[in-house]
Parts: C-alpha cells; structure tokens; sequence
C-alpha cells in the first residue's frame, strides 16, 4: 500500500516490490492512501484567499471573502479587497457586493 502523498508507479508481483513516488506537494497532491495516481493541486476561487500553501498529502488552502466589506475577483490570489463604499450622491446601486464581486454605482439618470 502507497501511504498518503505518495502514488503507486508500479504494482507488486510475486517477484517485485510495490513501488510508489511522491506527489511533489506544487502542482500535486494525494490526500489517501494506496492511489495510483496523485491529484492536480487547485487555485483558490474567486470569493476566496489562499490561507495555506500545498503539500504533498494537502492541496491549497482558501477561506472564503465575507462578501459584506471584501471580496476577491481573481484566482489564486492571497487576501481579499476591500468592497467600495456605499454609492455617493447621485449614484445608485446598480450591482451588490458579493464574495467575488465589488459594488457598482451607476450615476442616477434626470428626469424631466
């Protein structure tokens, strides 16, 4: 059996050993035992951070942006934004935040 953050390169036969590798914990992982193959390492989400690098038997770790004050656009990256203040005068809000998204303001249209 390949223990965790290993993957089988070779299975045993009566006259060879099992023969296993490690997953190099970058760009792969193996979080169980006894898998032949390991398992691609992932970026963290939009709506998310990374809070933990990968390792052999762990892929990245993320947390999620609150959505309320921050929230993170693009994959991959390291911490969130900070979510734009309430719309000023004369703008509306025409989108709200989210984890992955900021506020939109659009400017208010005159009526006459």
């Amino acid at each position: 059996m390949c223990k965790r953050g290993t993957k089988e390169v070779q299975a045993p036969t009566k006259d060879t050993p099992r023969i296993c590798e490690p997953c190099d914990g970058i760009t792969e992982y193996q979080d169980l035992a006894d898998e032949a193959e390991c398992k691609p390492v992932t970026d963290c989400q939009p709506g998310s951070f990374q809070v933990a690098e990968s390792t052999p038997t762990r892929n990245r770790g993320c947390l999620p942006c609150n959505g309320v004050a921050e929230y993170q656009d693009k994959p991959g990256q390291f911490g969130c934004k900070p979510i734009a203040p309430t719309c000023s005068f004369g703008h509306a809000e025409a989108a709200a935040p989210t984890a992955s998204s900021d506020r939109v303001c659009v400017p208010c249209q005159v009526t006459r």
